[in-house]
């Protein structure tokens, strides 16, 4: 009885989620629909065995029903957005488990499985896209610490994987802190929480243990053929590496010897911008005189902008000059990686000494922003505009020394107050990662190009520009810039399409929009600093969240008062319309709504930030 018990689902309409055919089952892979499928399947014999109350039955079924999916999950490759049936079939199935037989027989996917059930399905959706999700796994324990059920379950598995020697992926707290249990393990705490401060062992999980063991096994049966081919290149790559690495080392020891020049190094976008944080902040140095020794790194095929103060000191990358500043450098200024004035192992080895400052791309308080937690510990200060995203950094990137990031504001922040705004309004949505890699033909069908289509084709949309005379800026990301003459067809006179080669700096579109159009991007706090209203054009959140590896955003829509939240374009332009009644002005508790979220309002930003770097370079 038991044996059928645990096939019974296995023989109803093709469970395996394949076609009839002569492939063997261990080649195939599971669909959404078919896990969908088989989710119906199982849930409704597990209905079935629960109105027949036979317990013991029922658990066999239970387990084997965990058992199986896990399986699927092992061998699916692809994973649906939060929004998707997929997971609330899932969870359907999964409420007739009991939590135990989860932790038990799950595997390398308890945390999805216990996610799904909870329904916490962005959590899920976060953790399965990116198998080092921390901060999703930390954020859903914080979110069940009402039930100490279930987090003292996870506690008491996490702590016997410790003792038999595994590695420990969860950092929850026992619920009962008194209780005889956990007196008798304490011993293991902290073995918990040393094993919890590398993230890598996340992966343990997620499938990457089984994944790995399979990897192992192939790597083992074709070592010999890959060994034969691959050992000289590898020995010559790793001997260009450490060639370099010493004459850089030899040039800096013999530069700083003979001379005391101390030099500042600012870049941006890898080499490839000059309009953010770093700009702005290199014009101060040299229009106040604070640094003379300060310069410009830029690709060799990089324009220089109108505004730029000193041609001479723009350095071009891979030149004598540039190697020679590098080498005499004590400060990088950065806004996304030292990969925008330096390769990493090259600053690491042979560059000791030079203290790098992060200047941000962007306010984080809402997101995305999570993309540098795995390497934001290797900073040496990091910026931010107040307390609130000071600890949001902290816990999203995962910041050991919270004495890395200095509350100073951004640069940029300082062009920004005592501008008038034009009767302009700024239509600028963030990139999609997967749409890095689409052919012309499969971007024009996409959704995002769709959702734009449809609001700049919108009747409603050209009426309100012409009665209210506006006019309509439309400005790309810049890794969305071989997509953007897709869009060359919506072009009029109310309505301008901006091009890469000719677009007007950010912070000019910033000062002169009277209201920004955005989805997720971090200008949006551009806008909150001047007090002007944002409309979030969020049309495909889940899939956003799910693309990004995120579960939700540091700061929720309602918190954020001086912005308003369009699913389609029909909320979008009535939205708008809204505004363009009210003169596109903030009442006074959105304006004190909007300021709250700065510690500084003002024009000093970029004297803070000096002073920072200033007692750095001291102290070193």
């Amino acid at each position: 009885m038991a044996e059928r018990v645990a096939i019974l689902p296995e023989i109803i309409h093709e469970y395996r989620g394949r076609e009839r055919g002569s492939a063997p089952s261990g080649t195939q892979t599971f669909s959404p629909d078919r896990i969908i499928q088989c989710a119906g399947i199982y849930r409704a014999c597990l209905e079935e065995y629960q109105r027949q109350n036979n317990p013991t039955l029922l658990a066999l079924l239970e387990e084997r029903t965990v058992i199986r999916f896990m399986r699927f999950f092992v061998r699916s490759s692809f994973f649906p957005d939060a929004d998707a049936v997929y997971y609330r079939e899932l969870r359907l199935l999964l409420e007739n488990i009991n939590v135990q037989l989860i932790v038990r027989h799950a595997e390398n996917f308890i945390l999805p499985f216990l996610m799904i059930r909870a329904g916490y399905f962005r959590h899920a959706a976060a953790v399965l896209h990116s198998r080092n999700n921390l901060v999703a796994v930390k954020d859903f324990f914080s979110q069940l610490e009402h039930n100490d059920r279930v987090c003292h379950i996870l506690y008491m598995d996490a702590l016997d994987s410790c003792r038999q020697g595994m590695k420990c992926v969860l950092n929850v707290k026992p619920p009962l802190k008194t209780s005889p249990e956990d007196k008798a393990l304490s011993r293991y705490e902290n073995h918990c929480k040393e094993w919890m401060r590398r993230p890598y062992l996340h992966d343990l999980c997620l499938g990457t243990y089984r994944a790995g063991k399979k990897v192992k096994n192939t790597f083992s049966r074709s070592y010999a053929k890959i060994a034969e081919n691959s050992w000289k290149r590898i020995f010559s790559t790793y001997l260009r590496r450490i060639t370099l690495i010493m004459l850089l080392l030899f040039l800096r020891i013999l530069l700083r010897c003979c001379t005391k020049k101390r030099v500042w190094l600012v870049a941006e976008r890898e080499g490839n911008g000059c309009e953010e944080n770093g700009y702005v902040f290199f014009k101060y140095c040299l229009a106040e005189k604070k640094h003379t020794d300060i310069y410009y790194i830029l690709n060799k095929d990089v324009r220089l902008p109108a505004d730029f103060p000193d041609p001479a000191r723009a350095v071009r990358k891979n030149t004598w000059s540039y190697v020679r500043l590098l080498c005499l450098a004590n400060v990088f200024l950065f806004t996304n990686k030292e990969d925008d004035i330096c390769d990493y192992p090259v600053l690491r080895f042979a560059l000791p000494g030079v203290q790098t400052i992060f200047l941000t791309h962007g306010v984080t308080l809402y997101g995305p922003g999570v993309y540098l937690r795995s390497v934001a510990n290797r900073f040496d200060k990091i910026i931010a505009v107040s307390e609130l995203e000071k600890t949001q950094k902290i816990r999203d990137w995962m910041i050991r020394d919270p004495g890395r990031i200095m509350i100073t504001g951004l640069p940029r922040f300082d062009e920004l107050l005592g501008q008038k705004a034009d009767r302009e309004v700024l239509f600028a949505l963030t990139w999609r990662k997967r749409l890095d890699r689409m052919a012309p033909e499969e971007f024009i069908e996409s959704f995002y190009f769709r959702r734009i289509r449809s609001f700049l084709s919108h009747p409603d949309l050209d009426v309100l520009l012409c009665e209210q005379d506006l006019r309509l800026r439309v400005r790309f990301h810049f890794r969305m810039k071989e997509h953007a003459n897709h869009f060359a067809g919506f072009a009029s006179q109310r309505i301008i399409i901006e091009y890469s080669d000719d677009a007007v700096p950010l912070r000019n579109v910033l000062q002169q929009a009277c209201v920004l159009i955005t989805d997720y991007s971090s200008i949006m706090w551009d806008m909150a600093y001047m007090q002007r209203p944002v409309l979030l054009y969020q049309f495909d959140i889940d899939a956003f969240l799910a693309e990004r590896c995120l579960h939700g955003f540091s700061t929720r829509e309602e918190d954020m008062r001086f912005a308003a939240v369009a699913r389609d374009e029909k909320q979008l332009t009535t939205a708008l319309e809204e505004l363009a009644n009210r003169d596109f002005k903030l009442n006074t508790e959105q304006r004190q709504n909007a300021v709250s979220f700065f510690q500084y309002r003002d024009e000093k930003n970029c004297e803070r930030v000096y002073r920072m770097v200033q007692r750095v370079t001291r102290k070193t």
